[in-house]
């Protein structure tokens, strides 16, 4: 099958360099733009973590409470 899409990005090392909250730069955007109605994710995903976002109630629900003020973020993950 041929590859329909090729995508090739610079590798200058920038999207490792973290903000104040642990975010890099895709997640960072991401986290701006969180209160707008639509939002359309692509990112390359990183080879050690990858980060989900649950647009749905049913899906996000199955995770649990989760610390994150601990490392430094403003609010703690709580299920609800």
């Amino acid at each position: 099958m041929p590859n329909l899409v090729k995508v090739e990005y610079e590798q200058t090392g920038a999207s490792k360099s973290i903000n104040e909250f642990g975010m890099r730069d895709m997640p960072e955007k991401v986290y701006e733009q969180r209160d707008a109605q639509y939002l359309l994710l692509k990112a390359p995903p990183d080879i050690k973590k990858v980060i989900v976002a649950v647009p749905e109630r049913s899906i996000g629900g199955s995770f649990g409470t989760t610390d994150l003020k601990s490392y430094g973020f403003y609010v703690d993950w709580l299920r609800k």
